[in-house]
């Protein structure tokens, strides 16, 4: 009888005990499902202001996932949304749907002036506020009545004692729909373009506790990713991430015939058009020092190739001119350092060249994610030399401590996929999400490894 009770008080502790851990799980589970599947669907207002301001019929899943955080459950949310996925709209229908304002914060001056001006183009009062703003008293005054649907705003204004004390009189007013933080991966001392000033953004989550936030970016690693949140005080963030494959993208890498022979090398990338050769379509090449980009053009102009050069020794007025000349098919061919590109809103790029090694493997990603916005093929290609790495090693040296290291780890990563045999696509999502890139699913125009070691140009249009 004594072993019979121990041997049923034994079973009966494996029940309790199993009891005690299925129990908080299936509640965990019911939890996610209930977030994932029972989520409302748009209403009919929600479709009808989609139509009417911005011309769409349906929201995409992930853009309404966030949408309804922001106006329902009024919650934070930090969105990893590939380029093609439509983050701007997921900022900009909250406000002209509550008839607030959204605040987009964002560190691209050029961008920002042409998203207001796309905005004012669709009927939807925006504004910018930084230094490139002249009438800013009349602009403020216009925002606190109401005026703006959407006002743009650089992190040196939003964090002016000006800037905080018109977002708390909006706040007061109950005017403020939103406080969107875009190219939040500039917020990370982890990310590939940390920005100091976007790291005291955090201050904007204590003055305004009650205006849900949106951190959104189309890069950032699961570090970065929890650097962001916690660099913003996010609270209880809602976390949404994209696939980070784009399928229309091909990937090639080769290495450089001769420092000397530039066209050589990069005729490989050109088509015949008649009796010339020419890139298929607009093109961004992609230099790793100021020197460099000045030859690479020489050598295209030299060439009856139209191109224009951008970095950053030219001046502002020359940059705005070279990037609209870019945007309207003037010039179809930029010559750039790393300075140019981020957020440029120019779909139809349909090759992206480096024309020496990136400097590490998440900058690389950003940059070659500005080819084939618009879904058509599009190719990215590395021409790379040994003494690249020299050069990367240099610019390394200059860092210390844990970011050095990091950065070490990012430059060896690239050089593992500028050497590798094996599938670069993987390799890139792999970078972002071992998951993803465990799932991925075969594409025939996927890299030069992948087809051989053949360089597929996309056709002109």
């Amino acid at each position: 009888v004594c072993f019979s009770k121990i041997y049923y008080m034994s079973h009966l502790q494996k029940i309790v005990n199993y009891l005690s851990w299925v129990i908080p799980l299936s509640f965990s589970v019911y939890a996610h499902l209930n977030e994932k599947y029972m989520m409302s669907s748009p209403k009919p207002e929600h479709i009808e202001v989609l139509r009417k301001h911005f011309g769409h019929s349906e929201f995409r899943p992930t853009q309404w996932d966030i949408i309804h955080s922001i106006l329902v459950e009024r919650r934070d949310s930090c969105a990893i949304m590939a380029t093609g996925y439509g983050k701007s709209l997921c900022y900009q229908f909250p406000a002209v749907y509550t008839n607030g304002i959204s605040l987009v914060i964002s560190p691209l001056i050029s961008l920002m002036q042409d998203q207001v001006l796309n905005l004012e183009v669709a009927g939807i009062p925006a504004v910018l506020m930084g230094a490139a703003q002249s009438a800013k008293m009349s602009a403020i005054s216009a925002m606190l009545e109401g005026k703006y649907r959407v006002v743009y705003a650089t992190p040196e204004w939003t964090l002016s004692d000006t800037g905080q004390s018109v977002l708390q009189q909006l706040t007061d007013s109950h005017n403020l729909t939103l406080v969107a933080i875009d190219e939040a991966h500039c917020v990370s001392q982890w990310g590939f373009d940390f920005r100091p000033k976007y790291r005291k953004l955090g201050k904007l989550r204590d003055l305004l506790p009650n205006i849900p936030f949106l951190a959104v970016t189309a890069t950032a690693t699961p570090q970065v990713q929890r650097d962001i949140c916690a660099s913003l005080h996010l609270r209880n963030a809602k976390m949404v991430v994209t696939s980070f494959d784009r399928p229309n993208l091909y990937f090639s890498v080769r290495l450089k015939d001769s420092d000397k022979d530039i066209i050589r090398d990069l005729e490989k990338l050109m088509v015949k058009d008649g009796l010339v050769k020419k890139f298929p379509g607009p093109t961004i090449i992609y230099c790793p020092t100021k020197k460099t980009t000045e030859k690479v053009a020489q050598a295209l102009g030299q060439a009856g190739i139209n191109c224009a050069v951008y970095h950053a020794d030219l001046g502002q007025r020359i940059r705005r001119e070279v990037h609209q000349q870019f945007v309207r098919d003037i010039v179809p061919v930029i010559v750039a350092t790393l300075a140019f590109g981020m957020g440029i809103d120019k779909p139809d790029v349909r090759t992206i060249i480096h024309y020496g090694a990136p400097k590490e493997i998440e900058s690389y990603y950003q940059e070659v994610g500005r080819a084939g916005r618009d879904g058509l093929p599009a190719t990215c290609h590395v021409f790379y030399s040994s003494a690249d790495y020299t050069t990367n090693k240099f610019f390394l040296s200059t860092l210390h401590g844990a970011f050095r290291e990091h950065r070490e780890k990012m430059f060896r990563l690239l050089q593992h996929y500028l050497e590798s045999s094996t599938c670069r696509r993987r390799l890139l999502i792999e970078f972002f999400s071992k998951e993803q890139a465990a799932n991925m699913t075969p594409n025939k125009r996927c890299c030069d490894n992948c087809s051989s070691n053949k360089i597929i140009k996309p056709k002109i249009p």
